[in-house]
This record gives structure tokens, C-alpha cells and sequence, in this order.
């Protein structure tokens, strides 16, 4: 079936279509936009009347804001790889994994925001080794989790599946990217950050603008304005 984003898609040039941080920068000048690879909406607003300098300056800044994000997802895919590609995770040891995977975070070795990475079950979403031990046994989809309510086991070595700006059942805004381990077709990595330290991404150029991201329902999942309050 055909939908109204699937026609409009026609009238954006492939370029844009497949850049996100492309699709983030041309929606711009409506000031309102969607960011089409993750359901989100961005609001630039100004306090002052949109002049043509202000359009041109919210342009430059929601391109610069995109291409800051369109950065952080591309690293923390990659890193998600690598970590499914790991020895700790070949090997399967859950002591190892387990050490190996609290160093990441504990380190600094992740994009900005991590918060925690999990080597889970794919069928049943269950915890197996996790930098944070409270959770092993858990099973994210049982707990609502967003990222682990899709079947995961279609996933594709090398694929990393993105859930952008949900609420998770231990109460933290985050983005969840996930991967099967490589050569198996029934475990995966989980690598989560907070949403809170991606705001730091998003530096503002203008002196009476902020960003703010929200989701499809329309709740807050980083506010500058806020923060800077």
C-alpha cells in the first residue's frame, strides 16, 4: 500500500533521500520538520520574527545540527559492529564479556552518551552478559523496552537496527542500536546512549534560538532551552 510519505518521497532528490542529515537540512526552512529516518520532529524556533538573515542562520544551524547527528549515529553503528565482532563476544565467555563491555563504557571508548551494552538472546530478548549486572536475566521485550518488540532474529550480520529516542522500561530517554554477533545467528549486541548527552552535540550558533527533539506523540526528549534554565 501506498502512503503519503512513500508519494512525497518522489519529489525529494535521491541525494537527500538518502542522507539524513541532508533530509534534517532541506526541511529546514519550514523551521518545522521530520526527520524521516527516525520518526522524530525537530523544532527551531526564534524569539524575533523570521527575517531572511534569521532563515538563513536557522538553515546554517539545523545543517551543522544534522550533520553532528548524522555523525554520532554513524559512529555509534560502527562501534556497535565492532563490538559484535569483538574476541570477548567471539568467544562467548560471559565473565569475559562482561569485562570487557564495563571497560567500553567505564573508558570512554564509545560515542558520547553511552550507557550500556548488553549481549542478549535474539529470540527471547533475554540479557546474557551486560555492563551493567543488574540487568543480566532480564528480557527487554517482556519489560517493554521499545528496541526489543521487533523479531530480531531477521536480523543480518553486519545490519545494526536503530531505536531512536524511546522511553525504556528503566525509566531513561536513549537511543538503543542493535546487531547480531558475528557468525551467529541467534545472539546480538545491545549498545545504548542517553539522549541527554547527545543534546551536547547540537551546539547553538544562535543567540535567540534552541533545539528541541520530540517524538511522534509529541514528548520531550531533549530540550536546550530547558537545560540552559
Amino acid at each position: 500500500m501506498t502512503t503519503d510519505s512513500d508519494g512525497l518521497r518522489g519529489f525529494v532528490p535521491r541525494r537527500i533521500r538518502e542522507s539524513y542529515g541532508l533530509k534534517l537540512a532541506l526541511a529546514l526552512v519550514l523551521v518545522l520538520f521530520v526527520v524521516v529516518g527516525f520518526g522524530t520532529q525537530l523544532y527551531l524556533t526564534t524569539n524575533a520574527q523570521l527575517g531572511e538573515d534569521a532563515e538563513e542562520q536557522l538553515a546554517a544551524t539545523a545543517t551543522m545540527h544534522a550533520d553532528q547527528l548524522d555523525i554520532w549515529i554513524d559512529d555509534s553503528q560502527k562501534q556497535t559492529n565492532l563490538i559484535a565482532g569483538s574476541e570477548p563476544v567471539n568467544e562467548g565467555d560471559e565473565i569475559d564479556m562482561r569485562l570487557y563491555f564495563s571497560s567500553l563504557i567505564t573508558d570512554d571508548q564509545l560515542t558520547m552518551g553511552a550507557q550500556s551494552v548488553h549481549y542478549i538472546d535474539l529470540e527471547t530478548t533475554e540479557i546474557e552478559a551486560s555492563s551493567r549486572d543488574g540487568r543480566i536475566g532480564e528480557a527487554p521485550r517482556d519489560l517493554g523496552e521499545p528496541w526489543a518488540q521487533d523479531d530480531l532474529t531477521t536480523l543480518e550480520e553486519g545490519e545494526v537496527r536503530v531505536t531512536a529516542f524511546e522511553e525504556s522500561a528503566i525509566n531513561v530517554t536513549q537511543v538503543a542500536f542493535v546487531t547480531q554477533v558475528n557468525e551467529r545467528d541467534d545472539k546480538g549486541i545491545v549498545y545504548t546512549a542517553r539522549t541527554d548527552a547527545i543534546s551536547e552535540l547540537l551546539h547553538q550558533s544562535t543567540e535567540t534560538g534552541f533545539t528541541t527533539v520530540v517524538d511522534p506523540d509529541g514528548q520531550v526528549m531533549i530540550d536546550q532551552l530547558n537545560m540552559l534554565c
